[in-house]
């Protein structure tokens, strides 16, 4: 006879392994196949980084080709401290900071949010929206630019508003 998890055991189970996070979000609230994957990716250090291709083919470099510091390109560096993203995860961090006061960047790319239930869809959306999008400006070798980021959250949040999710577009108004 299995035993019934209490919710707070199911909530530590679920903060042990990211992948159960992410599934309970995304059977919650459909964040999408797109965010899904990067969320996934993300989670889990896939993200083809340069320092993670230079683990994989020993040849490859690991400095940040966007700039001039000789710097690996981690995931944090990549997403928040590379100067050729013109400061787009900055605003990132301070704006969920307003939901979060004590928020680190690690625990941004983590998802290591501790937030009320209202809460937990719209800053999961809206840190996989923005992180999203300036990864992908950042692979297609795009400037990074909080205005670009900015518009494609705002197309993204016309559907939103579509499905009825309008909390989600008031978080993120508030953020960026």
């Amino acid at each position: 006879m299995k035993k019934k998890q209490l919710p707070e055991q199911r909530n530590l189970s679920e903060l042990s392994s990211p992948t159960m996070k992410l599934r309970g979000i995304f059977r919650q609230h459909m964040l999408g196949p797109k965010l899904y994957s990067f969320l996934f990716k993300l989670l889990h250090k896939i993200l083809p980084t340069a320092e993670r291709v230079a683990r994989i083919l020993p040849n490859q470099s690991q400095s940040c080709t966007r700039c001039q510091l000789e710097t690996p390109e981690t995931l944090q560096h990549a997403l928040f401290d590379c100067p050729g993203n013109q400061g787009v995860g900055t605003v990132l961090h301070n704006g969920l900071r307003k939901y979060l006061p004590n928020l680190t960047t690690k625990m941004i790319l983590t998802l290591n949010f501790s937030i009320e239930e209202k809460l937990q869809f719209p800053i999961v959306w809206t840190t996989a929206a923005f992180l999203s999008a300036s990864w992908n400006l950042r692979i297609d070798k795009k400037r990074v630019d909080l205005i670009k980021i900015r518009a494609e959250l705002e197309a993204s949040c016309r559907l939103l508003r579509e499905s009825r999710l309008d909390y989600t577009v008031e978080v993120l108004s508030q953020i960026v």
